[in-house]
């Protein structure tokens, strides 16, 4: 598996925090350091992908992800899905491509030059 990218980890925070989590819990199921965490966290309240929930006097704070890292969740798969090449559905036809790019991943900063 290599290296994800940065839609990736955001969908997968938007996923893990849908019922509402604490930070901590976040950082480990996506196996960020504290410092990349707070940059995605930062990054991710601003555009109100998700949301801080109330402290109710605890310690712990929680975050859960907000309608629109939702919608934002449910097209990211839509589109993974999408450029998904089904092994058995043609077999060979692109033999280490699939989508006609290595990793079937497509990398727009390559695309942009």
């Amino acid at each position: 598996m290599g290296r994800r990218d940065r839609l990736e980890i955001i969908a997968e925070i938007c996923d893990i925090a849908k019922d509402g989590t604490r930070k901590t819990q976040i950082m480990y199921r996506c196996n960020l350091s504290f410092t990349q965490l707070s940059d995605y966290f930062r990054d991710m309240l601003k555009i109100e992908l998700l949301e801080k929930l109330p402290n109710n006097g605890n310690d712990n704070e929680h975050y859960k992800t907000r309608e629109k890292g939702l919608d934002f969740l449910q097209r990211y798969h839509d589109i993974t899905e999408m450029l998904r090449v089904k092994d058995d559905a043609n077999p060979g036809s692109m033999g280490q491509y699939r989508n006609g790019y290595p990793n079937g991943r497509i990398n727009l900063s390559d695309s942009e030059k």
